[in-house]
């Protein structure tokens, strides 16, 4: 029931934060590839990944981005919220059961993603995708906002173009490369607050880290 869903949740939340935590290190700017497997959990009626389950394991990886990153110990320390302003996603191929997929995390610049007010389609670099951003190109000053990314994907030459910092343009959803399927693409704008309101701008949590 919706315990038991409960207890799950948490417990692969606990996980993803333990795993982040222990891998500590990554850089905020960089990309994070993670190797998942489609389980009982995450089917439904249909025996393929449930619409909503992308969205939960999309959630997981970003608690391990901001454990492997030292954002949720400042998080922590600071009595910091992650509040989640719009998300949107797109869905193009099901992931069946027990099949093996990748999870790519990145946090973007604002005109990279289409939930900003400055989206620029003509800024788009495809063959940056899994190479790490200048943090001065993601954070501008006045930013208040933090854009992540994420995209899943399946194939045997995923993790390789991963290694080798190459990957075809996916702006569309579409690749060419029959080594590499693409599942699912999800955008999600946020932002920090104190436990009194006030906005933790990016930039602020960047210098922190440093």
């Amino acid at each position: 029931g919706d315990l038991q869903i409960m207890l799950i949740r948490t417990a692969r939340t606990v996980t993803a934060v333990a795993e982040g935590a222990r891998a500590r290190g990554h850089l905020l700017n960089a990309p994070l590839l993670a190797e998942r497997t489609a389980h009982v959990v995450d089917l439904d009626i249909n025996m393929h990944m449930n619409n909503a389950a992308f969205l939960a394991i999309a959630e997981l990886e970003r608690w391990r981005l901001v454990a492997m990153t030292g954002v949720l110990p400042l998080a922590i320390k600071h009595r910091w919220f992650f509040l989640a302003r719009k998300a949107i996603c797109e869905y193009y191929k099901p992931i069946d059961p027990l099949q093996k997929y990748f999870v790519l995390t990145r946090i973007v610049p604002e005109y990279a993603c289409v939930l900003s007010d400055n989206y620029d389609s003509s800024r788009h670099e495809p063959e940056a995708f899994f190479k790490p951003h200048n943090t001065e190109q993601i954070f501008q000053d006045n930013d208040k906002w933090i854009y992540f990314e994420q995209s899943f994907f399946s194939g045997n030459a995923v993790k390789e173009n991963f290694d080798n910092g190459t990957l075809p343009d996916i702006s569309k959803g579409l690749i060419k490369d029959e080594n590499v399927k693409l599942h699912c693409r999800t955008q999600l704008q946020t932002i920090v607050k104190t436990k009194k309101g006030i906005t933790v701008r990016p930039k602020e949590i960047n210098s922190m880290l440093q």
